[in-house]
């Protein structure tokens, strides 16, 4: 299986776009536990904003099969973002708490 799949191609480019504003949140004063759903809403908007802008006809069925789309789409793709920053957390802090450890077992030796 492939992210392609459940991600459109065309917005896969919103994966790191998201993770740099998640970023940029992070170190403003905003709530850890606000990002994630700040990211969710911010990436539902550019998905609707891009799959609108695709239709040719315009009419009720498009119309809700688009928010819907995008809704989705935003929903998967912020959480690529989510998922690709804790990995990247957990790939760090594995590495500190390593270094912490034979650390502490140097200041134990003396």
């Amino acid at each position: 299986m492939s992210v392609y799949e459940y991600i459109k191609p065309e917005l896969i480019v919103l994966v790191p776009a998201l993770y740099l504003i998640g970023l940029f949140l992070k170190k403003s004063r905003c709530p850890d536990n606000f990002i994630p759903l700040l990211l969710g809403g911010i990436a539902v908007i550019f998905s609707f904003v891009r799959i609108i802008s695709d239709l040719e006809t315009v009419n009720y069925k498009t119309v809700f099969a688009s928010v819907f789309s995008g809704f989705t789409q935003g929903i998967l793709v912020a959480g690529c973002s989510v998922y690709i920053n804790q990995l990247y957390k957990q790939k760090t802090k594995g590495k500190t708490q390593k270094e912490n450890i034979k650390g502490d077992d140097k200041n134990d030796s003396n």
